[in-house]
């Protein structure tokens, strides 16, 4: 049983002059702004797709449907407000758990 290659770009590893990649840190409120749309990638290169990619497989978010995990995800990165206070603090929670940010 063969698995087929991945086609998504976040699945290899970018190689430089000799091999080597220099990842630059960035905060949760640069990962919020790729999600929100208020920015179109991290200082990495990496866009919302990677992002939300990366929150949920590392959460268990997977388990409700992904239209309402998009909408939910979205709405917390683009509003910095009370009424989504705790799921950006569950997002933020996610990606320093997993060392992401």
């Amino acid at each position: 049983m063969n698995k087929e290659p991945s086609l998504f770009e976040e699945d290899y590893i970018p190689t430089g002059c000799a091999g080597f990649t220099h990842i630059e840190s960035v905060t949760a409120n640069e990962v919020f702004d790729v999600l929100a749309g208020r920015a179109n990638k991290d200082k990495n290169g990496r866009d919302a797709g990677y992002w939300f990619n990366q929150i949920i497989v590392n959460s268990n978010l997977a388990e409700l449907p992904i239209t309402v995990v998009a909408e939910v995800v979205h709405n917390a990165a683009a509003h910095n407000d009370g009424s989504h206070v705790q799921m950006r603090g569950y997002l933020e929670s996610i990606l320093d758990e997993e060392g992401l940010v």
